[in-house]
């Protein structure tokens, strides 16, 4: 039975030799057979061709004892240190179509953290969809590095954001993240300077749209890469994450495709910074004390008169920092020592639609952000 086994494996290992040639000059198709072992084979190929088909057929028909193959594959691949990614390099789509198999085929074997902290930088949706398979205890610190990276690598930003959406969240409080989130946070308070008869300006729009669809490539399987959209209200598509109506969801649509969105991911910035606040006060965002940016009309009438206003908004909204961090604190979110200075940046512009200003000899429409206010 020993000697039989090996002649086999031998034979097979002579065709599988024997037809590779072969397989670089036929056409494949999705109901091509293939066994366990020529998948193997041409996941280890050097033709990012046949890596493709390999993975594509794996996934298609739920072969889990090859898709528990691909984390070492990953481990191994050069192609995880390659981070200038286009869609139109073969190695990259062989790579996608791996990373597709890898989340829906269905098994779910898992990937090292420190791969996927490498994956992350040229795929950050497959990388935090496949950081959900690992034990909490090792997300942890792969999501406060993500979380950091943005303060690096502004290009790592949408990263960040889902890293800080579920750090959020976590069951417990991480030392050190409120402070984080509060001390980058800042709130826009714009002062509208207004004749006595005048009113404010109007703001315009903005418009999205579709990019176009390109023919897939000749002899390849179809490669499938997610499209992630945020505050898509009529969306029926999977949930990458939430936070209370924060939702950010995502579907896998063919690479070729147009795939345009106007629901598009956005970074870290300062509303993802609000809402989280909110979510820790139990507070519906637009209710909040603090927000993001606040327009106030001020008539003016004499510069006495103008400082005392505005000396006025900025002590409340100073109040307002300070119950906000005194609150946060008895959640334990924010030790004692920190709520007795995190704050978000309060910053005052003013917009004068007086003509002639009668602050600094600004024109009309100037927006004024170097005043002098007392304290």
């Amino acid at each position: 039975m020993k000697k039989r086994f090996v002649c086999s494996r031998f034979l097979t290992t002579v065709g599988l030799f024997a037809l590779l040639p072969h397989l670089h000059s036929q056409e494949i198709a999705h109901d091509t057979p293939a066994t366990i072992a020529q998948l193997n084979e041409w996941l280890h190929n050097n033709d990012s061709r046949l890596v493709a088909w390999a993975a594509t057929l794996a996934r298609e028909r739920q072969q889990d004892a090859f898709i528990s193959l691909l984390p070492d594959w990953l481990k191994q691949s050069p192609l995880i240190q390659d981070y200038g990614y286009s869609p139109n390099r073969e190695d990259s789509r062989a790579y996608d179509a791996v990373l597709d198999a890898l989340i829906r085929g269905g098994s779910q074997p898992t990937v090292e953290p420190s791969v996927l902290r490498d994956l992350a930088r040229t795929y950050p949706i497959q990388a935090f969809l496949l950081l959900d398979r690992l034990p909490a205890e090792q997300q942890l610190p792969v999501l406060k590095e993500w979380f950091s990276v943005a303060e690096l690598d502004s290009r790592h930003s949408q990263l960040a954001r889902l890293a800080a959406m579920r750090l959020a969240q976590w069951p417990t409080p991480v030392p050190g993240f409120a402070a984080r989130i509060l001390t980058a946070a800042e709130e826009q308070l714009t002062i509208d300077l207004l004749p006595r008869s005048g009113t404010g300006s109007g703001y315009g729009s903005m418009s999205c749209g579709d990019s176009l669809y390109t023919p897939p490539t000749a002899g390849w399987p179809i490669v499938y890469l997610p499209i992630v959209e945020e505050g898509n209200d009529h969306t029926r598509d999977a949930t990458l994450i939430a936070l209370d109506d924060d939702h950010i969801t995502y579907r896998w649509v063919e690479e070729n495709s147009p795939g345009g969105t106007c629901h598009g991911l956005r970074g870290l910035d300062q509303g993802l910074r609000h809402t989280i606040v909110a979510h820790w006060l139990k507070q519906p965002p637009k209710t909040m004390q603090w927000q993001v940016a606040q327009t106030v009309p001020v008539v003016w009438t004499n510069r006495a008169a103008f400082d005392l206003e505005v000396g006025r908004l900025i002590e409340s909204e100073e109040e307002n920092f300070a119950t906000m961090a005194n609150d946060l604190g008895q959640a334990g979110l924010l030790s004692q020592e920190e709520a007795t200075w995190v704050r978000p940046k309060l910053v005052v512009r003013v917009v004068c639609d007086i003509d002639p200003c009668p602050i600094l000899g600004a024109s009309k429409g100037r927006q004024i952000e170097d005043l002098d206010i007392p304290s």
